[in-house]
């Protein structure tokens, strides 16, 4: 089982397992978190037809809000 580790800075990381009744620790191994720029979703071309009641433009199954 594996263990998640969140809200790390970019940087190399050294980890070793933890010893057991059985084994001893693990030798150090290094882990590298890279940096991580968010690519922000495009705005929806929505359109809207009041006489048809219909809006279009949007992805199928996509959460939108309103402000």
């Amino acid at each position: 089982a594996g263990t998640s580790v969140t809200s790390l800075e970019p940087d190399t990381y050294y980890v070793r397992t933890k010893a057991t009744v059985t084994a001893f620790v693990s030798e150090a191994h290094s882990v590298t978190v890279n940096a991580f720029t968010a690519t922000p979703e495009a705005t929806p071309a929505a359109v809207i037809d009041y006489t048809a009641e219909q809006l279009t433009g949007l992805t199928p199954g996509g959460a939108y809000t309103v402000n």
